[in-house]
């Protein structure tokens, strides 16, 4: 069912109804918690991923993914810092004068003109792990539910869907800068499966303008639709505390 122009109330009755699919592309600390909430919540969902063993994995409900404690975090000592991890969008920790995201377990570096995220892991991680959380029980219900399914086929997945939410990474590389690549082959993906009447929404980290100076001109060339006429394109970007 095509949700442009319903009211936001009527969006969420159909898709409670399962009236509605969404296709969520990027299976990661985004991507997977939202297609396990959209499932528990009644829609159909079909989560993507590039990488077949991540795929294969989630579809037997096992998965490495976790959420991470805070309370178990601070009564440690350790401290969450107002700057977010560049790739993950989670709030950094500093613990044992070490800074680090608790989602991808990288080292960062806060300095005056934004976080860099280093490529190593952090020592500290380890030491903190196990107060995590697994969300295996929700992924598990909503795959037992049959409203969640996976694939690498991000292009069937769109065409059977009616709203796409694109969730893939855009990590920072050696030169501080986000790298786009994922995010513009999943675009070239997205595109050649969109139809007329369907809802794109980038959840991705980008940089200001990346939504409608590329994800939508390479969206248009592979659909030969036009966004704004022909399909819906927004920016919703994923901020998680």
């Amino acid at each position: 069912m095509k949700v442009l122009g319903l009211a936001p109330e009527e969006i969420t009755e159909q898709l409670r109804k399962g009236n509605v699919t969404l296709c969520i592309v990027g299976l990661g600390y985004v991507g997977l918690p939202l297609a396990i909430l959209f499932a528990i919540e009644g829609a159909r969902v079909i989560g993507c991923d590039k990488r077949k063993e991540i795929v294969r994995r989630i579809a037997k409900g096992d998965i490495l993914l976790k959420e991470h404690d805070i309370q178990g975090l601070e009564s440690k000592g350790a401290c969450m810092l107002q700057s977010n991890c560049p790739n993950c969008g989670v709030r950094l920790i500093e613990y044992h004068a070490e800074t680090f995201c608790p989602a991808c377990a990288r080292r960062a570096t806060v300095r005056e003109g934004g976080v860099q995220l280093l490529t190593d892991v952090s020592d500290a991680y380890s030491l903190i792990a196990s107060d995590r959380t697994p969300i295996s029980e929700g992924l598990r219900r909503a795959i037992d539910s049959g409203r969640l399914q996976v694939t690498t086929d991000t292009t069937r997945a769109v065409r059977e869907s009616d709203v796409v939410l694109i969730c893939v990474g855009t990590p920072l590389g050696e030169d501080s800068k986000p790298s786009y690549g994922d995010l513009r082959r999943t675009c070239m993906q997205i595109g050649r499966g969109l139809g007329k009447g369907d809802l794109v929404i980038l959840k991705s980290t980008v940089s200001p303008g990346t939504t409608e100076n590329m994800v939508g001109p390479i969206i248009e060339k592979e659909s030969r639709l036009k966004s704004g006429l022909d399909f819906g394109l927004a920016n919703s970007p994923e901020r998680i505390k």
